[in-house]
């Protein structure tokens, strides 16, 4: 895991800044980390392609 810092603006389907690496954080899992999808979406499906 890494520790990132972003700022949250968004605009034409694109961030308008860029992403800052902070620091390793080497004591967080992956599995500590809640999605910020709901339960029934899958993040690996492609609604723009189909699949």
């Amino acid at each position: 895991m890494a520790e990132i810092e972003v700022e949250t603006a968004f605009e034409h389907r694109r961030w308008r800044h860029r992403v800052w690496y902070v620091r390793p954080r080497l004591e967080v899992s992956v599995y500590d980390v809640p999605l910020l999808l709901g339960d029934e979406a899958d993040p690996f499906w492609d609604a723009a392609a189909g699949a």
